[in-house]
C-alpha cells in the first residue's frame, strides 16, 4: 500500500461516524484540521441522529469550533464533567 493509500484510510476512518460501545454515532475530530472541523461537524450532525457524540481532545479551540457549528445549528449539547475532550449532542432542531 502507497503511503498516500494510508493517508487516505486515517482520513476516512474521521469522516464515518463509528458506534461507541452505546450504538451512539461518533465522531473523532483527532487529526482533523481547523479548517476542516466547521463541514465535518455539519455533515455529521446534519446526516445523524441525537444522541451524537464528537470527540474533539483537549484543544479548547477544537472545542470553541465545535460548539460554534452546533450552536448555529440549534442544537442542544454538553461536555461531560468526566471526559472535557468530549461533546455530547443531546438533541437538534433541524
Amino acid at each position: 500500500m502507497c503511503k498516500s493509500s494510508k493517508n487516505y484510510q486515517k482520513m476516512r476512518k474521521h469522516r464515518e461516524p463509528n458506534l461507541n460501545g452505546s450504538g451512539t454515532p461518533q465522531l473523532d475530530l483527532h487529526g482533523i484540521k481547523h479548517n476542516d472541523v466547521q463541514r465535518e461537524v455539519e455533515n455529521f450532525v446534519l446526516l445523524n441522529n441525537p444522541p451524537l457524540s464528537i470527540i474533539t481532545g483537549m484543544s479548547e479551540k477544537m472545542r470553541e469550533l465545535v460548539k460554534d457549528v452546533l450552536e448555529e445549528y440549534n442544537c442542544m449539547w454538553n461536555i461531560p464533567i468526566t471526559n472535557y475532550g468530549r461533546i455530547e449532542v443531546i438533541k437538534n432542531y433541524k
